[in-house]
C-alpha cells in the first residue's frame, strides 16, 4: 500500500488478485532463477496503488469468490 514493487511465489493466493499491475510479479515456488528475474524486473517499477485499493473492497472480493465457489460446485 505504499507503492513498493512486490515479487511473490504463485503459491500465495492474493496473486490471483494482483495479476496485471505493473510492478507486481509472480513466479514460480521453488524457482530461484524465476525469483531474481522477477526481483530484476520489478526493481524502480511503479505500482499503481490506488488501483489496487479498488479491487480490494469486500463486495467484490465476496462476489469472485461465490463465483469461484458456484463454479467448482458445477464441475
Amino acid at each position: 500500500m505504499c507503492g513498493t514493487p512486490v515479487v511473490m511465489s504463485q503459491n500465495v493466493r492474493i496473486g490471483d488478485y494482483l495479476e496485471g499491475f505493473e510492478g507486481i510479479k509472480q513466479f514460480p515456488f521453488g524457482d530461484y532463477h524465476a525469483f531474481n528475474r522477477s526481483v530484476d524486473e520489478t526493481m524502480n517499477k511503479k505500482v499503481n496503488v490506488e488501483a489496487i485499493k479498488g479491487i480490494f473492497n469486500k463486495t467484490i472480493i465476496y462476489d469472485k469468490l461465490k463465483s469461484l465457489y458456484l463454479e467448482s460446485m458445477l464441475s
